[in-house]
């Protein structure tokens, strides 16, 4: 298949990329970070460049240890989804496409989108996305993530 479309050799193109970023140390799971902001522009920084490439998305979760905030590694999604538990604050990527998050007129699935997980989780939901050569990170938090919004809802802060 054409590189970059979310094909089965893109899905294992890119887990061995993210196992060798986990390896390596880029990525850990055992890391702790003041926020839950440091905690996602880490993995998010790392991720939304390898997201583009393959073009699949990758999910995880962000979570309070006795220690700090940690992110699970993560994992490998689709096209334009990815699965991700309500039990946390979650990450993802888009491959593409300016810093929105997805909600009920433009979802990737036909369903609720970004904005409909927060909505029912009551969490945050950190996307990145990489932007010509950078990478943008927002954050849609519970009642500032409305629902609505032909081109995506935008984030209620933007990280980077």
């Amino acid at each position: 298949g054409t590189p970059g479309t979310g094909t089965a050799e893109d899905r294992a193109a890119f887990q061995k990329e993210l196992d060798a970023l986990a390896a390596d140390g880029t990525l850990s799971k055992y890391r702790n970070f003041k926020t839950e902001d440091a905690a996602a522009t880490e993995v998010l920084d790392a991720t939304a460049p390898l997201s583009k490439k393959y073009g699949l998305e990758v999910a995880g979760s962000i979570w309070k240890h006795k220690d700090g905030w940690r992110y699970t590694l993560p994992e490998i999604g689709g096209v334009g989804s990815a699965n991700l538990t309500t039990r946390y604050i979650g990450y993802h990527t888009h491959p593409s496409g300016p810093l929105k998050f997805s909600n009920q007129f433009n979802s990737h699935t036909g369903g609720p989108g970004d904005a409909g997980w927060v909505a029912t989780s009551n969490k945050s939901l950190y996307v990145g996305v990489q932007i010509g050569g950078n990478v943008s990170i927002g954050v849609c938090d519970p009642g500032s993530c409305p629902q609505f919004g032909r081109l995506g809802t935008s984030p209620s802060m933007v990280l980077k």
